[in-house]
């Protein structure tokens, strides 16, 4: 069958229409797919492809493919290792300076627990301990959001790596030579911006334990189960600030959307323009963003 490629970040979708609800996952730029055998319908094409590692299958407009010819080759990710910053300077939440370092206060809580029940409360333990709401560390300022540093902090508590700061390429290529690198700010790593962590999850989320989720209603049942997840979007102008949110456990009084018994949005911890302890909401097909992914990590 005809093999394409991607001309511009373009949606999958269940069915052979524009609608709110069918969309599977957006295709970066780039993506292969090839066509297949299924239904037919004017405008658009069937398709399987692969996506963050996972097989996948449905519908995309004709007018976003350019054939290509079959048979490319594989492209293999360097092996690279985490990266944060230190200091031995007092970094907490009610700091508004330090927000390229990990939280180092005494008896921070995190989740250090081995059954479902424990890990998601421990989860919400972090989440009012970071308090996103008040905390000086997440609010808004000078036209400034800092929702990259939230999910950061969230994650590093409940030991599941994202980063803040990462490698700069010169410092990646070193490491794919086996090299020692040592961390240098502005030389061998440099912060990452939501729309850099869009691109980091695509090219290194596997790597660190991460997996890509299609099916809201069973990312939310994984979370609940005290994992940990992220729903990270990139800006169509990338000169304008992208988006990344912790998915959180349900409880009694917080709960993702469902419809007819499957969820529709998940529940969400936010900082940014408005920050958010528990939300749901479908921010991410807002056609300000360019692609967004869904992701758990145990």
């Amino acid at each position: 069958m005809t093999q394409y490629r991607v001309k511009t970040a373009l949606r999958l979708r269940s069915a052979a229409a524009i609608e709110p609800g069918n969309i599977i996952a957006v295709l970066p730029q780039d993506t292969l797919v090839t066509e297949t055998t299924g239904p037919q319908a004017m405008g658009w094409v069937f398709v399987n492809t692969t996506l963050s590692g996972r097989q996948l299958q449905g519908f995309v407009s004709s007018a976003y493919l350019d054939a290509v010819a079959p048979d490319l080759p594989d492209i293999t990710a360097a092996a690279v290792q985490e990266v944060h910053m230190q200091t031995a300077q007092s970094i907490s939440r009610s700091r508004t300076s330090g927000r390229s370092y990990p939280l180092n206060e005494p008896n921070m809580p995190m989740r250090t627990g081995t059954d479902a029940l424990t890990k998601a409360n421990q989860l919400w333990q972090i989440i009012n301990f970071l308090d996103v709401v008040k905390s000086p560390r997440y609010l808004p300022a000078n036209k400034q959001t800092f929702c990259n540093i939230y999910a950061y902090d969230y994650c590093y508590l409940a030991k599941a790596y994202l980063p803040r700061v990462w490698w700069s390429g010169k410092a990646l290529t070193r490491l794919a030579k086996g090299e020692t690198v040592p961390v240098t700010y502005g030389d061998t790593i440099n912060e990452i911006t939501a729309n850099g962590l869009y691109n980091w999850f695509n090219d290194f989320g596997d790597d660190f334990g991460w997996q890509r989720m299609f099916d809201l209603t069973a990312f939310q049942e994984e979370v609940n189960k005290g994992k940990v997840g992220i729903i990270v979007a990139q800006r169509t102008v990338l000169s304008l600030s992208g988006h990344i949110v912790a998915v959180i456990p349900e409880d009694a009084a917080n709960k993702a959307i469902r419809v007819g018994g499957q969820v529709t949005m998940v529940l969400q911890s936010q900082a940014g323009a408005k920050n958010k302890r528990a939300v749901t909401s479908q921010w991410y097909l807002s056609s300000k963003f360019r692609g967004f992914g869904c992701w758990l990590h145990e």
